[in-house]
């Protein structure tokens, strides 16, 4: 069993929060497209980020918050 409960706790969360965030949607208002800038504020643990990443590609840049 984990050590942090409170991690597998956000990661079990992760796949309904993708759902109920409707991150395609957040994706295509934002228009990211690889080589895209964005910046994640307050980031937390990095859930936007971590989406975010595979998006804007290694050409891409995030700003740190």
């Amino acid at each position: 069993m984990p050590s942090d409960v409170r991690v597998v706790s956000i990661r079990a969360d992760e796949q309904q929060r993708d759902q109920r965030e409707k991150l395609p949607e957040i994706v295509h208002a934002l228009q990211l497209k690889p080589g895209s800038m964005v910046g994640d504020l307050g980031t937390g643990y990095g859930y936007y980020a971590a989406r975010f990443s595979p998006v804007v590609g290694p050409t891409g840049r995030e700003v740190p918050s």
